[in-house]
């Protein structure tokens, strides 16, 4: 059997572990011969040497063009000579020789985060016959007439599982539906290294340049200054070690978390006990560091999955829905503060540790029944309904 993996993204740790995860699900079934995987972005991709995972060259989007693109929509098959016919060509050759196309599992592209590139490698694979299915991924409406009308339409002809009860109730809002399950990601296995026990985690985000949600009411500034006292006076009391652990791959990212290192030491952390895990420049090393970690404060969404299917206490920086109904389904909702409102943020946060800390024991065991045996198998059900079931240690 032949998958086509579409709109696999690559910019971030939390991606390339909910795409791991659903090739090692899918290979382990014993029936899938090649995974071809189309990204969302030009760098990095699954971390796998598996050689039925491959990634086609000559089929992205740049270089298909937006003149040939609106040719190809416009037309019934009429289409330009050219360079960016050929990778139309490939693309749609991709499409039509796979058994199954699975849109891989990711946040709301469909939805607030609107990404035209996502939808229109979607439109593709609708117009070659192909039906998408979507891997426990959030929908939701973007706020874009146009864009909302042309998802709903691919959405229509598509086979949808939903990682959040949100996406399911707005699903049934346009007369859709969808079964739930959790993130992706949770199939993967737990490590087993030991825990260091001075050693506090912290993944912070930078939301005010990029978050729909905190363009008009930024949270930066209650990160760097309120949350940070906290982290700060938590640690020294306790006796931990700060680690900055980075989640993404980008300039901006490295900038903020010097911000915050600088923001730590400031409010009372020793310098000498405040640091940023520059080694860490692939999932494996990040997924080490948390598993490791005695206590992980997580501000970005998968820092949370990851923590939770290591039984790693967490607390969470909540940033939008996906992180609430991630922390509910865990039954964790305790140990979630929410960013969206900065006048209690900082004794939620204040409370959250000292639980997690006063809990680990009972957290870590609670994690680990809920992952074991609940979470794993259910992040398998879209591969098993489709004749797929893995042969993974569940």
């Amino acid at each position: 059997m032949k998958i086509l993996l579409v709109n696999q993204h690559t910019s971030n740790f939390g991606d390339d572990a909910a795409g791991l995860a659903f090739v090692e699900m899918a290979l382990s079934s014993g029936r899938v011969d090649s995974i071809d995987v189309i990204y969302n972005g030009g760098e990095g991709g699954i971390p796998t040497a598996d050689e039925r995972v491959r990634r086609p060259e000559g089929v992205e989007l740049k270089q298909i063009g937006v003149f040939t693109l609106a040719v190809y929509f416009a037309s019934m098959g009429l289409l330009v000579a050219g360079c960016g016919r050929r990778a139309l060509n490939g693309f749609r050759d991709l499409v039509r020789s796979a058994d199954l196309v699975f849109v891989a599992p990711c946040g709301a592209n469909i939805g607030i985060y609107r990404s035209w590139h996502f939808l229109v490698r979607l439109l593709i694979v609708v117009r070659e016959g192909g039906r998408p299915i979507f891997h426990l991924n959030t929908l939701g409406r973007s706020g874009d007439w146009l864009f909302d009308r042309i998802a709903l339409s691919v959405l229509r002809r598509s086979t949808l599982y939903v990682r959040d009860v949100a996406s399911q109730a707005f699903l049934r809002e346009v007369g859709l539906d969808a079964p739930t399950g959790p993130d992706t990601a949770f199939a993967l296995p737990a490590r087993h290294g030991g825990v260091r026990e001075d050693v506090l985690s912290f993944v912070p985000s930078e939301l005010d340049s990029w978050h729909p949600e905190f363009r008009e009411n930024g949270a930066n500034s209650l990160i760097l200054g309120t949350l940070v006292d906290e982290v700060a006076r938590f640690a020294v009391t306790e006796g931990l070690r700060i680690e900055i652990l980075p989640h993404l791959r980008s300039a901006g990212e490295v900038a903020f978390n010097r911000a915050v290192q600088a923001a730590l030491i400031a409010a009372g952390a020793p310098a000498g006990a405040v640091i940023i895990r520059g080694d860490i420049t692939e999932l494996s090393a990040y997924d080490s560091a948390i598993a490791s970690s005695r206590l992980v404060i997580g501000g970005r969404y998968h820092s949370i999955v990851l923590a939770a299917k290591n039984h790693r206490p967490f607390v969470a920086l909540s940033y939008e829905n996906k992180m609430q109904e991630v922390c509910r389904y865990l039954g964790m909702e305790r140990l979630r503060v929410d960013l969206h409102h900065p006048a209690t943020a900082g004794r939620e946060l204040r409370s959250s540790l000292e639980t997690a800390l006063r809990e680990e024991c009972s957290i870590s065991e609670t994690l680990r029944n809920v992952v074991l045996f609940r979470l794993r198998s259910e992040a398998a059900r879209p591969l098993s309904d489709f004749g797929l079931t893995p042969r993974m240690a569940f």
